[in-house]
């Protein structure tokens, strides 16, 4: 389906409304960075869930991880913000 950016958000807002869901996303700061460039109004949901970030406090954080990380050289190079 084709809509405006007013109609989605006005659809958004009615789903908000009605059933208060929860804003979940993959990567959510970057999907919230990129709809807040299309007008697409994000705010209408006060709770929110990031899988990656879940998946990272859960998982990434393990000792079990980060050895086999290390183990497999399963890393990249160092990025500005000193990411990996």
């Amino acid at each position: 389906m084709l809509a405006s950016v007013n109609a989605f958000n006005n659809w958004l807002a009615k789903a908000a409304s009605q059933y208060s869901p929860i804003l979940t996303a993959y990567n959510l700061p970057f999907d919230r960075d990129k709809r807040s460039k299309t007008g697409i109004d994000l705010t209408l949901f006060p709770r929110s869930f990031c899988l990656w970030s879940k998946a990272w406090e859960l998982i990434g954080q393990g000792r079990d991880y980060k050895r086999l990380v290390l183990a497999n050289h399963l890393f990249n190079t160092q990025t500005v913000l000193r990411n990996m």
